[in-house]
């Protein structure tokens, strides 16, 4: 799904209206891919950055219809709970704890089906999910880990009735990961020092 005709435009980079926008029709093409009961199960996720497995640099999200495999399947609930960094109404921000992957993933949840509703604080909430989503991509290119970070990725779910994005910066995978499928994930202090920078971050959104 192509963003842009931005050739350089990114998520991190986006007007909020433009941010707004993308958010609403990514989910909406999503939804109908998943409404098409073609698939047993549908993907969407966003590849930015040389580490981040994408092989398009023009902006772009991917939305993956899976005939016979589960893409949930090896996936927890502990893998979107943790750290609470942030609460707004209904759109929330933690830090996993328990990551998929490993170090440091950002989730951050709606309910689900607020983007395709006509409901004025539907749609607000809708906004704030998108803007909630490029505070923490912004955190994560820009300050975490000392801002080294050029790559990220950016996973979407139907989780207990939430639509999750999980967001994460992209490094070497760690052989831990590769050979054991062990996650590794920072200490304690080093999430809460992520959780109050990223939260001073998220408060300018009030």
């Amino acid at each position: 799904m192509i963003e842009s005709s931005d050739h350089d435009a990114d998520l991190v980079t986006y007007a909020p209206d433009e941010l707004h926008h993308v958010m609403r029709f990514a989910l909406d093409c999503w939804q109908r891919m998943i409404d098409s009961r073609q698939y047993r199960s549908v993907l969407m996720y966003k590849n930015k950055g040389p580490l981040s497995g994408g092989s398009l640099v023009h902006p772009h999200m991917q939305i993956v219809g899976l005939e016979q495999e589960d893409g949930y399947a090896s996936l927890a609930s502990a893998n979107f709970e943790g750290i609470n960094v942030w609460q707004q109404g209904r759109i929330s921000v933690n830090i996993s704890a328990e990551p998929i992957m490993g170090f440091f993933e950002i989730n951050v949840s709606a309910p689900q089906g607020i983007a395709a509703s006509d409901d004025a604080r539907d749609q607000a909430e809708a906004d704030l999910f998108a803007d909630a989503i490029q505070v923490a991509l912004r955190y994560i290119l820009n300050e975490h880990h000392g801002g080294r970070a050029e790559s990220y990725n950016l996973f979407f779910y139907h989780l207990g009735g939430r639509t999750i994005a999980k967001a994460l910066p992209r490094w070497v995978v760690s052989p831990y990961f590769v050979g054991y499928r062990l996650a590794q994930v920072n200490a304690e202090t080093t999430l809460d020092i992520d959780a109050e920078r990223l939260r001073a971050h998220l408060e300018t959104l009030v």
